[in-house]
């Protein structure tokens, strides 16, 4: 049973590089369990109008960037979920942004170094509004056979090892990237 990711999930990701690295390893999960990419956008104002591509298979996905969350919510009504891969000075704006957008139901924070102060407002602003906020410092969250958002699992190779393809009964979210390796 998927309850934050499911196969209806669809993601925007808030970030560059690292963000774009999130991407690939989540197309390499969507690839095994042969569903598809269920990244549908890119946020990162100094690339807007320009695409990433993201391998899948044997191929390769165009993403469209955008300015702001609202703009790839317009083009792609089905988002409901954001990954925030941006700098610890702009993730409160960033993640504010997401949890305002009426399209987004749950943001998860993998950035580091968010201050405290951050953090519970914005765990505060999520639940006044009935969204879910999990990070920051998050690795992500994944749910077996069904989703995943961020690196969570590790390696195409451990995905594989651990089965993770496998629909199960039971999804990891966390705040410990070493105990979810553990975990899982």
């Amino acid at each position: 049973m998927s309850i934050l990711a499911n196969k209806d999930t669809r993601v925007v990701i808030q970030g560059g590089a690292a963000g774009v690295n999130a991407a690939r390893r989540m197309a390499e999960f969507c690839y095994l369990i042969k569903r598809p990419l269920n990244v549908e956008a890119f946020v990162y104002p100094p690339d807007a109008g320009k695409t990433n591509e993201i391998p899948y298979g044997s191929g390769l996905i165009a993403i469209p960037i955008y300015k702001t969350i609202a703009e790839a919510t317009k083009h792609h009504p089905t988002i409901n979920t954001s990954l925030v891969y941006i700098g610890a000075d702009r993730a409160m704006k960033g993640g504010m942004e997401a949890l305002d957008d009426p399209h987004i139901k749950v943001v998860s924070m993998i950035t580091e170094g968010v201050p405290e102060k951050d953090a519970k407002l914005l765990g505060a602003h999520a639940r006044k509004l009935g969204k879910v906020f999990n990070g920051p410092s998050s690795i992500g969250i994944i749910s077996a056979g069904a989703c995943r958002l961020g690196v969570i699992g590790g390696a195409f190779d451990n995905l594989v090892l651990s089965k993770l393809y496998r629909e199960g009964s039971f999804g990891v979210i966390t705040k410990s990237g070493g105990l979810s390796n553990e975990i899982i």
